[in-house]
């Protein structure tokens, strides 16, 4: 069940009463990585860890803006977390946080984090030794 949350904050920080926490409302983490495709792996991959949280792709129009709590993106649209009023945190799906930097419109105050993963730590680990041995055997750009 997808629901906007009142107005009335709690202590919690998460924007629920503990009235809509205990009648089972979900809160919503919006997916925008991997596309259609990927979203049942980040369902799937994230239900042990999110129970009481719905993973939806990123622009469904179904998504009631003020439900969404959290965001894991690579790349999004200028402005396109501003639009999530109750949004908790924004975590980068790449390696970097410098794409959602680059954005104006960036709500202020909005934690940032990036997902590190055994693939991603592999990942940074293999491009660096490919930069290094590019620059050591002077195959540079042009």
């Amino acid at each position: 069940m997808i629901a906007t949350p009142s107005p009335a904050r709690t202590g919690s920080g998460t924007g629920w009463s503990s009235a809509e926490r205990h009648r089972g409302l979900r809160m919503i983490l919006l997916i925008k990585s991997g596309g259609a495709q990927a979203l049942p792996d980040w369902s799937t991959a994230l239900e042990g860890v999110l129970p009481a949280t719905e993973v939806r792709l990123w622009g469904d129009p179904a998504v009631p803006p003020a439900a969404v709590r959290y965001a894991l993106v690579w790349e999004p649209e200028r402005g396109a977390l501003a639009r999530y009023p109750n949004l908790r945190l924004a975590i980068s799906a790449g390696a970097g946080i410098e794409h959602m930097l680059a954005d104006d419109l960036l709500p202020p105050g909005l934690p940032l984090a990036r997902l590190v993963l055994p693939e991603t730590q592999q990942g940074m680990a293999e491009f660096v030794a490919m930069g290094t041995l590019m620059l050591m055997r002077g195959m540079r750009e042009s």
